[in-house]
């Protein structure tokens, strides 16, 4: 029998402890089991949203689990990625015989046993941890998606909310070029290639067109414009 310590690193995600605050926890915890951990498996920088079959570690680390063996991590959230691959992830380490012991659960949820007499919260309490786990799971393959589908409808030309750029407006859905406005852009441009400040030009724009806006304001539209082009 061999018990393994799964530790989840990421340089994206600051709310993740580092490994040295993990293997301390995950000794801890070992301990009060009375089980000694005999090595270590060090995931670094790999999205919670992957399946832990498809990790780089984790798919090494399944290929050597036998009947017997203790798998143990700090969060469920951590090896789950979703409650549909947590129900096949499961499945697997039970059919194998192995344990897999989550510390912010405080139990093996992976094989049925039988619990220490103790004051505890119950069926309940756990029930609610593993779905809190799971949720976050859930949340951020949730958000990766909105993330990347923003980025599509921005390359569509689609309006997604937020102050309407100087030089466009909103048309069915989408951002078109207002026609007044670009005018007014090119005039910038003329004076920016006349090497007028953008203060300056700010200063113009209100004499000529009546139009407010700040230095940091002109810049940020030519400097916007050429991003669109």
């Amino acid at each position: 029998m061999s018990a393994v310590g799964y530790i989840f690193q990421s340089a994206y995600d600051a709310e993740i402890p580092d490994a040295d605050g993990q293997r301390s926890a995950l000794e801890k915890y070992a301990r009060q089991l009375d089980i000694e951990i005999q090595y270590y498996c060090f995931e670094r920088d790999s999205s919670l949203r992957r399946p832990f079959r498809e990790r780089k570690e984790g798919a090494k680390l399944l290929g050597g689990l036998q009947n017997g063996d203790i798998l143990i991590t700090c969060k469920a959230e951590w090896v789950l990625c979703s409650a549909k691959e947590a129900h096949k992830f499961l499945s697997q380490l039970e059919k194998r015989g192995v344990a897999l012991y989550c510390v912010d659960l405080d139990a093996n949820i992976s094989l049925p046993q039988e619990r220490k007499l103790m004051v505890s919260d119950g069926q309940a309490g756990f029930t609610r941890k593993l779905l809190k786990s799971l949720a976050v799971c859930e949340s951020s393959k949730h958000g990766e998606a909105i993330r990347a589908a923003k980025q599509e409808m921005l390359k569509e030309g689609r309006y997604i909310g937020g102050p309407i750029p100087f030089g466009w407006r909103v048309k069915d859905g989408y951002l078109v070029k207002d026609s007044e406005q670009q005018r007014i852009i090119r005039q910038m441009k003329k004076w920016r290639m006349d090497r007028w400040s953008y203060r300056d030009i700010a200063a113009k724009l209100h004499d000529n067109f009546g139009i407010k806006l700040s230095h940091e304001g002109v810049r940020k539209v030519l400097m916007g414009d050429e991003g669109r082009q």
